[in-house]
């Protein structure tokens, strides 16, 4: 009979579980992505507590916004200076609006309606700080790919010898 430790049995499914995790994420970005929608990772807190700091958020693309008929608290990407902003709806005049984030105290300048890019659609937390600090998560992860395949070597050397 072969008798295997406890903590290799718990690891073993721990690995699992956590493989099935970053899978199935995987896949779901890849669904939505494949649905048209775009995803983005919350990167400030000025949409807090409504979608806070590092949500992943899916948002639906609008391609003419001027035949949407927007509504004042829907919740929309503008196109930014350099990224995409996320922010509520507060006032709208023909086809200016007026946005501001849950927890800015000041309004947003009016803009045209053509400068919303998306509307939210929804969000999941946490999963932005693994995107927003992707080049991190990935050396961590090679670390411990490489840490696991130098024990595996080592644990085969050492089958060999006791042969």
């Amino acid at each position: 009979m072969i008798l295997r430790p406890v903590s290799h049995m718990i690891k073993k499914w721990i690995s699992r579980i956590l493989s099935t995790v970053a899978v199935s994420i995987i896949m779901l970005l890849l669904l939505f992505r494949l649905f048209g929608y775009q995803i983005y990772a919350v990167v400030s807190q000025s949409m807090a507590p409504s979608v806070p700091q590092y949500r992943l958020v899916f948002v639906n693309p609008i391609k003419e916004p001027q035949a949407i008929d927007f509504k004042v608290d829907d919740i929309v990407v503008l196109k930014g200076e350099s990224i995409p902003v996320l922010h509520r709806i507060v006032k709208i005049e023909g086809d200016k609006i007026t946005t501001k984030g849950d927890a800015n105290t000041a309004l947003d300048q009016e803009t045209d309606v053509s400068s919303i890019k998306g509307s939210y659609y929804f969000s999941i937390p946490l999963l932005g700080l693994f995107v927003i600090h992707a080049r991190l998560v990935l050396i961590v992860m090679l670390i411990v790919f490489a840490i696991i395949v130098v024990k595996a070597i080592k644990d085969l050397k050492e089958k060999e010898h006791e042969k």
